[in-house]
């Protein structure tokens, strides 16, 4: 069972971090011996699931996963408020109030200098229905000026589109180039471009949101 913890705690720990403070809650946890082999060996299954609550509140597992980011700086998650968007070759009044959530994922690796992440988001779409998606992209820091940093790249997602007015929901692929400018804190405000097959046309929709990294929240505290 201490291999399982082990495990577990390597897999879980360097998403949040890849300090050597993440490396060393690791190598504590292996170290511990509060779970005893036969108390996970109980026919029902009873005394695994009390020991592992009784585990979760005495070593306070969530408050050291969520402020471990916090004080290295360093959490990949990030929170992606939707706002607004711009039609630009219509006349129809598309909703462009596209008020959303989403989460963010920057992943630890690169090829030749860019930044991976993947996101899975929920939007008010453009006539007024819900939108869904999931996908990954990667952006390339192409300048940076007063702390201020410019990043160009892509994504491609997965998507449903609900069509309220059809009593439709469509489902497919979005994919389109993204222009981010970044804060010092990771805080940025992003567009994503979604283009059109109309070569008259090219630009559908400009989309525009913020993504916030989980230490803006964690800190505050500090």
């Amino acid at each position: 069972m201490k291999k399982l913890v082990y495990v577990m705690s390597a897999v879980l720990l360097p998403m949040f971090s890849n300090s050597a403070r993440a490396e060393e809650e690791i190598a504590r946890v292996e170290e511990k011996t509060l779970f005893s082999e036969e108390s996970f060996l109980v026919d029902d299954g009873a005394a695994s699931a009390k020991g592992l609550v009784e585990f979760v509140k005495e070593e306070k597992v969530l408050t050291k996963v969520a402020t471990l980011s916090a004080e290295t700086g360093q959490s990949p998650w990030m929170l992606n408020l939707w706002g607004l968007s711009h039609h630009p070759y219509t006349t129809h009044k598309f909703n462009e109030r596209n008020w959303g959530v989403g989460i963010r994922y920057d992943h630890q690796w690169n090829m030749f200098g860019e930044r991976w992440f993947s996101e899975a988001n929920a939007v008010k779409n453009s006539v007024r229905g819900l939108a869904l998606t999931l996908g990954s992209g990667a952006e390339y820091k192409v300048a940076e000026m007063g702390g201020l940093s410019l990043y160009l790249g892509g994504m491609a997602s997965l998507m449903s589109y609900e069509h309220p007015i059809k009593h439709k929901t469509y489902y497919g692929m979005i994919a389109g180039p993204t222009v981010a400018i970044e804060a010092p804190n990771k805080m940025n405000l992003r567009m994503l471009v979604i283009p059109s097959s109309d070569r008259k046309r090219p630009v559908t929709a400009h989309v525009f949101y913020i993504s916030v990294p989980f230490d803006a929240f964690f800190n505050k505290a500090k």
